[in-house]
């Protein structure tokens, strides 16, 4: 018997369009799509600009609804933002003085994973995408870190402040 739990991270498209008025006209941008992704699986959207690709990152992470299709996760309706799903933009948002295990590890100590499990998780997924090599922060200046981390309800231990005390080699700044 399949449980909730087998199916983790499990996501089914079935028929998903999207559509944007331009010029008092409709432009498809995605029509009918249908895609399954099993749990564990690593998936890469390519494609030429313009061509839906942030759209359909959107539309799974719950942020922009589709015009028609559906799109499940763990076998449930994709119905606004959810914990269980996140977004990661091009462009720095978050922590760009960190290495790439402490800006995946970040948000997870956020929703209250204790640090060492968030720490393991953020490993085991940079090693899925082939960022076990990048490891180094870039530093950035002191207004990018304080423009990057004002407001943002991380732990402290994530402010840039305490990086530089830090003896974890995942948070320092060396």
């Amino acid at each position: 018997m399949e449980t909730q739990a087998s199916r983790r991270g499990e996501v089914s498209i079935r028929e998903l369009s999207k559509y944007f008025a331009l010029n008092g006209r409709a432009l498809s941008v995605l029509r009918g799509i249908d895609l399954d992704v099993e749990s564990g699986q690593c998936v890469a959207i390519v494609g030429a600009s313009g061509s839906g690709k942030t759209t359909l990152l959107r539309i799974l992470a719950g942020l922009e609804a589709a015009d028609a299709g559906q799109v499940l996760v763990d076998g449930a309706p994709i119905e606004g933002v959810g914990a269980e799903r996140a977004v990661i933009f091009q462009e720095p948002r978050l922590l760009p003085w960190l290495t790439v295990t402490g800006d995946v590890a970040c948000p997870l100590e956020v929703r209250g994973v204790a640090a060492d499990d968030a720490l393991q998780r953020a490993r085991r997924y940079i090693r899925l995408v082939g960022l076990l090599d990048f490891q180094r922060p870039i530093q950035p200046s002191c207004r990018e870190a304080w423009l990057s981390a004002s407001g943002s309800p991380v732990p402290s231990r994530y402010s840039r402040n305490s990086f530089c005390s830090t003896s974890r080699s995942e948070y320092s700044m060396r």
